[in-house]
Formats: structure tokens, C-alpha cells, sequence
């Protein structure tokens, strides 16, 4: 009976909010409605649902089309105060606010989604605009409660302010929109709209030259526009101005380390360390410092202070959690750092950090753990220029006209972001310096980041000639094995011969591969008549018996070809078909010393490079090493596409082996 109630009072409910919505201009099946209409109302009928999803999809594709209709945006607006996202809640509500400057409704949520961002001063500010544009407003009432809440909080933090001598407004003198004026600059940071923070930050200032946490902000826009050395000084003042300042202390770290100056970031962060501070913001900035500098073990030492911290709210309770679960992760304990990273969420719902760390974990990809995207680690003046750059190339010296930025790409790699890492691996292969050449080095030969993008700087450092052959220890596929580099040059253009010849050859070809195997024999025979040494029709002849004749086929053939490669060992495809004949008769050694002078060979035609991965895939199937037969296979794939005759042979033998190692497993399970 309970559960047919609530059920009842939920369709009251969505029936009430529909009614409420076509009230406001929306769909009704009296009137002609648009088709932009119908969207928006599925849109709401999707949210009410809890089909949030499908929702987000929708609205992210009427936002793009109708980014200014009042309607999507309160679409916009439902669907982040359903999925607790209120950043983009507040942000939608700024919007349509700004839209409908005389809408009550416009105003009252964006006052809410302030509150639930944690700006209490800009929510105030905006509570009390509404009641005195609308006191008789039905929401009136509400309003007064929420201002009652959260009054006592805005004059706590304007009694903090001019304790320290930040201010000396009140309440009611301009305080409350000083607090609101520094909250909207913050939020336009977060937002990365950098010009206009800077703006709000400089009219802050203006009216009060002691405003920490303004100059911080304007050190930290600073820095995002590309002006270094103004980020430096400015937030160097600060600190001796005002020594106490926590938070200007780990920014002036932070800067220290993205500007190229290790030594004096870590001296800095050294004495994170020994006192950690104790309010919320400072102790962020420090665990993001240590986490920059890759202090794995002291940010779990400084996180341990939260008991400490006056008032942690629970967003920057979830990104302590997510600071802590990096260094967890990164000190080999995964399982609690899942555990973390969840809590984080639990405090926090869509941090994007926390999320994209446990979906990097989910997908094997290797690619966390790490504290903060690429937009803390570079300019977005540097970003945009890197990003933009046509075809990934950059001017040439880029990395030399910009030695902080070369600084941080052995960081990158090595604890960045997905991003991060894919861009610090481009630069750094781009660039001939022994520095970067170092970078490339130690992450290719370390265990962070996905297998194929140290693979990539492996073979990198062959091409240039920087690294042998092998064997190098390699991590992969969480474990570390023994591989040999093998990277020649691979082209597609057709070997120079006669045009009588290539076109015969191709004939041929065409022939076997059709089947049609007594033509292709017959035009084997004609290249022979004129060239009786030619390898190439030698071979090809004695495929088209192996393939056509049986078992006496196959054995004329292998004479043939063992004949051929006694009279020309550098003719490969030979040497490759003997070293298939070994490893047929299980003779791998001499297989295996037959295809070894291969691998160093710096250039191949595909035909050439098909043959050899093909032999290696068999051969590492023959000694039951499925992962190395899977990479020749991939290999395979990459140089000819899925449907290539070898590719598909490959992978019928690789499957097979795989089904094999299954039923082995099996057998290997405790029975009951």
C-alpha cells in the first residue's frame, strides 16, 4: 500500500512540473508546438525519469543548437541539480539569469546553486535582490529561510577579513559584495574564464589593495596568460607582506615548480611537511603541490592532518580524498585508492579528476594516477598554441624558446594526465636535445603510462639511434619482461624492377591469390625463360606447388626453396620460408637463428615486414608466449588492415592458442 502511494505522489509530482512547465511558455497538446519544444519537454521527461544519461546527451545537443533559449537552459539548470552536478547548475542559472533579468525564478536559483557551490556571499547578495525586486513572490518565504542560514556564514567570513586586516567593511557597507565580488571571480577561474577574473580581481583590488585571496587569483591568471614572471612577483609580495598566508605560500610553490625552479618548490614544500597548514584551501594548495612534485609519501603524511582543519567542507574534503588516492596509487596500494577515489565522489559527485582516474583503472589503461589535468600544468596561452598547431607541428626550437614548459614534460610523463602525457611525449620526441632524449628514456623504461605509448618512446630512441636492439626490460601488461626493439622503416612503394617484369609479377599475383594457380605458374615460367636466377619467380613458383600439388607439392617446394636460400641466404622471403619449415619440425632454435639476421634491418617493403611478423607471431606461438604473439599480430594489422589473407591467418592461430590457455585455466580451477 506504501510503495502504490509513493508511486502516486511521484506522478503528482512529474504531472505538477510538467503543468509548471507549460505554464512558462512550454508544450501543450492544445496549441501548435515546435519541434524544439517537444526536445525540451523529453528532455525533463528523461531527468524525471532518472534516465540521466540520455538526458545529458539531449541537452548537450540542444544546448549547441539553441544555446540561448531560455527553455534548454532550465533543461540544463534540472538536469545538473538532479545528477548533484551544481557547477554546471549555477553556471546555466548565471546564464539564464542574464537572459531573463526580469524572471524571479532566474534569480532565486542561481542564488541556490551559489549556496551549493559554497558562495555563500554571492547566493546572499542575490537572495536579497529577489526580495527586493519581488517581496510577494509565492517563493518569498523560502528565501527568508535560506538567507537566515546563510547570513551567520557571510558575517563570519567578514569578521575573519578584517581580522587580518583584509578589509574593514561590514555587512552592510559593502562587505557582502566585496565577498560576492571575489566569489564570482572564483568561480570564473574554475570556469577557466580567465580574462574575466582578472577583471573582477583588479575592481577588488581597487577597493581593497589587502585582499589576499584576490591578488592570489590574479597571480594564478597570470601565470594561465603566459606572464610568468608578474604570476612570481605578484604572489612573492603577497608572501612577505602577509607570511602567514598559507595558501599564498603553496602557490608561490606551485608557481616555483611550473616555472622551472624544482629546488626551490620542494624547499618550499618541505615545510608543508613539517607544519601542514590547517584550513581547508591552504592544505588543498600543498597536497597539490607535493602531488606536482611527485612526493607521494609526504602527501599521505600531510592528508593525515584533516582532522585538524577548521571546517573542511565536503567538496574540498573529496579533493583531499582524490589527492590522497593518487599517492596511494602511486605507492602500489590500488585497492584503497579506489576506496578514495569513490569517497571522493561519495563528497563530491563529478569531480573529474576522481571519475577519470577509477575509469583509467577500470580500462587497464595504465594511465593513472594523477592529481590534476593539463590546464594546471600548462598556460592556456602555451595550451592554445600547442593544441591549435596544425597537424601537431609546432615551430621548430619550440621547447628551446620555452624552457619551462621543457622543464615539466619529464613530469608530464610521467604523472600527468592522459592529455598531459600524450602532448609531453609529442615535444618531447619533436625535440633532438639530450634532455628531452633523457625524458624519453626514463619513461619509456619506467612503469607509468600505457605500454604503447612507451613502446612509441622506445622506438623514438631507436630511430634516433639512441637505444640498441636489446633485450630492454619493459613493463607490460603489469609485469616486467625482456623485449628486443625492432624498428625498421616500412614502405609501400613497388621494388624497383623492369616494367615487362612488374607487370608479369603482378599478373601472377592477382593469379594466386584468385586461385587460379596454372596461370600463375605459367607466368612464373615466362620470368624464369628470360631471368633463369630470378629469386622472386623462383619463390613464387614453388608457393604456387605448395599451395596447388598436395603433399608432393609441398615437398618439391621446401627443396626448392632450402635450394634457393643455400644460393641466396639474403634473399628473405626464403630465409623466412625455411625458418617456417624449422619451426614446423620443431626445430625453433634454428628457426630462430635463421630470422635473427633479420632484425636488423633498417628497411623493409611491406610484403617483406608481413613475412617476418608472421614467423615471429608462429614462432611465439610455438613457445606458448601469447602475449608477444598478440603484439605481432597487432603489428600485423597495423602495416595490411583486418582482412589481409596473412592478418586473418594470424589471428585464426592466435584465437586458437587463446581458446587453449582458456581450457588450460579451467582445468587448473579447485573443483567442488
Amino acid at each position: 500500500m506504501a510503495k502504490k502511494q509513493n508511486r502516486q505522489k511521484k506522478l503528482e509530482r512529474k504531472k505538477r512540473k510538467r503543468r509548471e512547465r507549460l505554464s512558462r511558455g512550454g508544450s501543450s497538446s492544445l496549441i501548435k508546438t515546435s519541434k524544439m519544444d517537444l526536445r525540451i519537454d523529453l528532455a525533463h521527461q528523461l531527468i524525471d525519469d532518472g534516465d540521466y544519461e540520455e538526458a545529458e546527451v539531449l541537452v548537450d545537443e540542444l544546448i549547441k543548437r539553441k544555446p540561448r533559449n531560455t527553455g534548454v537552459i532550465r533543461a540544463q539548470i534540472s538536469l545538473g541539480q538532479a545528477i548533484g552536478d551544481h557547477e554546471a547548475a549555477c553556471i546555466a542559472a548565471g546564464r539564464l539569469m542574464l537572459l531573463s533579468p526580469d524572471d524571479p525564478e532566474a534569480v532565486v536559483m542561481y542564488a541556490q546553486e551559489s549556496m551549493f557551490c559554497g558562495r555563500a556571499s554571492l547566493a546572499l547578495v542575490h537572495y536579497r535582490k529577489f526580495l527586493d525586486q519581488w517581496p510577494n513572490h509565492a517563493f518569498a518565504k523560502k528565501v527568508h529561510v535560506a538567507i537566515r542560514v546563510i547570513e551567520p556564514e557571510c558575517e563570519k567570513r567578514l569578521a575573519d577579513a578584517r581580522k587580518k586586516g583584509f578589509t574593514k567593511l561590514g555587512m552592510d557597507d559593502g562587505g557582502l559584495e566585496l565577498f560576492a565580488l571575489h566569489e564570482a571571480a572564483v568561480k570564473r577561474l574554475r570556469n577557466e574564464d580567465i580574462q574575466g577574473c582578472v577583471s573582477l580581481c583588479e575592481e577588488l583590488l581597487a577597493k581593497e589593495p589587502d585582499f589576499v585571496s584576490a591578488r592570489n587569483n590574479l597571480a594564478v591568471c597570470s601565470y594561465q596568460l603566459g606572464d610568468a614572471q608578474a604570476a612570481l612577483e605578484t604572489v612573492e609580495e603577497t608572501c612577505r607582506r602577509f607570511p602567514e598566508n598559507r595558501f599564498a605560500e603553496a602557490l608561490l610553490a606551485e608557481l616555483a615548480f611550473l616555472t622551472g625552479d624544482a629546488e626551490r618548490a620542494n624547499n618550499i614544500a618541505s615545510r608543508f611537511v613539517e607544519r601542514p597548514a590547517v584550513t581547508q584551501d591552504a592544505l588543498i594548495g600543498q597536497l597539490k603541490v607535493l602531488t606536482f612534485l611527485g612526493r607521494d609519501e609526504d602527501v599521505l603524511l600531510v592528508a593525515d592532518v584533516i582532522a585538524d582543519v577548521e571546517e573542511l567542507d565536503p567538496e574540498n574534503e573529496g579533493i583531499l580524498s582524490h589527492y590522497r588516492a593518487v599517492a596511494l596509487c602511486r605507492t602500489g596500494d590500488e585497492k584503497q585508492a579506489r576506496a578514495d577515489w569513490k569517497k571522493c565522489l561519495s563528497l563530491f559527485p563529478r569531480y573529474p579528476e576522481a571519475t577519470d582516474n577509477l575509469a583509467s583503472l577500470d580500462s587497464d589503461s595504465n594511465h593513472s594516477a594523477w592529481g590534476d589535468s593539463i590546464h594546471k600544468w600548462l598556460p592556456q596561452a602555451i595550451l592554445e598554441q600547442v593544441l591549435q598547431a596544425e597537424s601537431r607541428r609546432l615551430p621548430t626550437g619550440f621547447l628551446k624558446h620555452h624552457p619551462a614548459t621543457a622543464s615539466l614534460i619529464p613530469t608530464m610523463l610521467d604523472r600527468g594526465d592522459p592529455t598531459a602525457r600524450e602532448l609531453a611525449l609529442i615535444l618531447a620526441k619533436a625535440d633532438e636535445s639530450p634532455e628531452m632524449l633523457t625524458a624519453l628514456h626514463n619513461f619509456a623504461l619506467s612503469n607509468r603510462g600505457p605500454d604503447s605509448m612507451r613502446l612509441d618512446a622506445l622506438q623514438a630512441l631507436k630511430e634516433k639511434k639512441k637505444i640498441t636492439n636489446g633485450p630492454v626490460r619493459f613493463f607490460s601488461k603489469g609485469k616486467w619482461t625482456e623485449i628486443k626493439m625492432w624498428v625498421p622503416k616500412i614502405t609501400y612503394e613497388a621494388v624497383d624492377v623492369r616494367p615487362w617484369e612488374s607487370e608479369l609479377s603482378q599478373n601472377a599475383v592477382t593469379a594466386m591469390h584468385s586461385g587460379d594457380f596454372d596461370t600463375a605458374e605459367s607466368i612464373w615460367d615466362e620470368v624464369l625463360e628470360r631471368y633463369p636466377e630470378n629469386p622472386t619467380a623462383t619463390f613464387n613458383r614453388a608457393s604456387v606447388w605448395q599451395a596447388r600439388d598436395g603433399e608432393e607439392g609441398g615437398r618439391r617446394a621446401k627443396e626448392t626453396i632450402r635450394d634457393l636460400h643455400g644460393k641466396e641466404p639474403d634473399y628473405l622471403f626464403a630465409r623466412v620460408a625455411v625458418a617456417n619449415f624449422a619451426m614446423a619440425d620443431g626445430n625453433l632454435e634454428e628457426a630462430e637463428q635463421l630470422l635473427k639476421p633479420l632484425m636488423n634491418l633498417e628497411q623493409l617493403h611491406v610484403t617483406e615486414a608481413t613475412a617476418i611478423f608472421a614467423a615471429q607471431a608462429q614462432m611465439a606461438l610455438k613457445r606458448e608466449d601469447l602475449e608477444s604473439a598478440e603484439s605481432q599480430l597487432q603489428m600485423l594489422e597495423e602495416l595490411n588492415g583486418p582482412n589481409h589473407q596473412t592478418t586473418q591467418q594470424i589471428r585464426e592461430l592466435v584465437k586458437l592458442a587463446q581458446m587453449q590457455d582458456c581450457l588450460e585455466q579451467l582445468k587448473r580451477l579447485p573443483r567442488d
